[in-house]
C-alpha cells in the first residue's frame, strides 16, 4: 500500500524539479542524490587487451576408451599338425584308407589336408623303410579327393 502512494509522489517530484541535470530526484524517497560526474576517458587499447580471453587447452588428452579383449576361438578338434609334406599317389597302395608315410608310427590314423582347397582325407599309415618323411603316398582314388591327379605332387598338412 505504501508503494502505491509513494511511487506517484516520486514521479511527480521528478517532473517538478530541475530537469537540466538529467538525473532523477531520488531525494523524494529518502535517498541522497549523487552529483552527476563526468565520464572518464577510457583507454581503448587497455579495453581490447582486457577483453581478450586466452584459449584454455587441456593439460592432457582425455583417456582413450578401453578396447574389449580379443576373444580367441579355440576349435574342439584335438588334431595336431605333425608335418607339412608333399603328397603323391601310386597304384600299389591299393586301398583308399591306407597311406605310405614314415613321419609317424605305423598304423596311426592321420588326416591329410590340402591347404590350397581345404579338402582332407583320413588314412592309416604303413611304414616303408628308407622312405622320405617329407613324402606321403596315397591311393589314386584317395589322392583324387584332395586334388586333381595331374597336379601331383601337392603340398599337404599331416595331422594326427
Amino acid at each position: 500500500m505504501l508503494t502505491a502512494v509513494a511511487l506517484p509522489g516520486v514521479l511527480l517530484a521528478n517532473n517538478e524539479g530541475d530537469s537540466s541535470s538529467g538525473a532523477p530526484n531520488v531525494a523524494a524517497v529518502g535517498l541522497a542524490a549523487a552529483p552527476p560526474s563526468a565520464p572518464e576517458e577510457v583507454d581503448a587499447v587497455a579495453v581490447e587487451e582486457a577483453d581478450v580471453i586466452e584459449p584454455v587447452f587441456l593439460a592432457s588428452l582425455p583417456p582413450s576408451p578401453e578396447t574389449a579383449p580379443v576373444q580367441v576361438a579355440v576349435g574342439t578338434a584335438d588334431d595336431t599338425l605333425v608335418a607339412r609334406a608333399m603328397a603323391t599317389y601310386a597304384e600299389r597302395v591299393n586301398a583308399t584308407d591306407v597311406c605310405w608315410y614314415d613321419g609317424v608310427e605305423g598304423g596311426s590314423l592321420i588326416t591329410v589336408r590340402n591347404p590350397a582347397n581345404g579338402l582332407e582325407i583320413e588314412c592309416f599309415t604303413i611304414l616303408l623303410e628308407d622312405r622320405d618323411p617329407g613324402l606321403i603316398t596315397l591311393d589314386p582314388r584317395a589322392f583324387a579327393e584332395l586334388a586333381d591327379l595331374t597336379d601331383a605332387p601337392v603340398h599337404v598338412e599331416i595331422r594326427t
